[in-house]
């Protein structure tokens, strides 16, 4: 949880020690391939790290309220079906798989929240061969799968207790 908030917070940060030098007009789309498509009042870039911070909290709640409401989760197995040993490590695996998935969401949105200053600013000391003027593919390929890969290991995991 902890690094959930720092994450967090340092994409306030970022935003805030980087608004005052901001132009006027931001990036708030970036296309398939990259560079920014749509662009917004500097404003906006509260909003990513808005939604982030609703997310993390969200997960955060869902994490706690694991035991206390189990029926509001869609298990991948059922709960009243397992030991109290198995019941226990669902719960646990469950909360786990919440915090992880907070982990790589905030990698996510503290990733697009750094390029699109990035761009808005022009930085070309952000660029040394790894990043481009806009979105680079490759993480955001690398940090989706991540996303989806650590859903399917929870998956299996989970359908395995008994």
């Amino acid at each position: 949880m902890f690094v959930n908030l720092v994450l967090a917070v340092g994409s306030w940060a970022a935003v805030v020690y980087f608004y005052p030098t901001l132009p006027e007009q931001v990036p708030t789309h970036f296309g398939f391939h990259g560079p920014p498509n749509a662009w917004g009042s500097k404003e906006t870039m509260f909003l990513l790290p808005a939604v982030q911070t609703a997310l993390v909290l969200l997960l955060v709640a869902l994490g706690l309220l694991v035991e206390r409401c189990p029926g509001i989760y869609n298990f991948p197995v059922d709960p009243r079906k397992l030991s109290e040993e198995g019941r226990a490590e669902l719960y646990s695996s469950t909360r786990s798989f919440l915090l992880s998935q907070g982990i790589l969401m905030n990698l996510l949105f503290g990733y697009i929240q750094l390029t699109t200053i990035q761009v808005a600013l022009d930085c070309r000391w952000w660029r040394r061969g790894w990043a481009a003027a806009g979105i680079n593919g490759g993480i955001m390929a690398f940090l989706l799968c991540s996303i989806f890969g650590v859903v399917a290991y929870y998956f299996v995991k989970q359908r395995r207790l008994h």
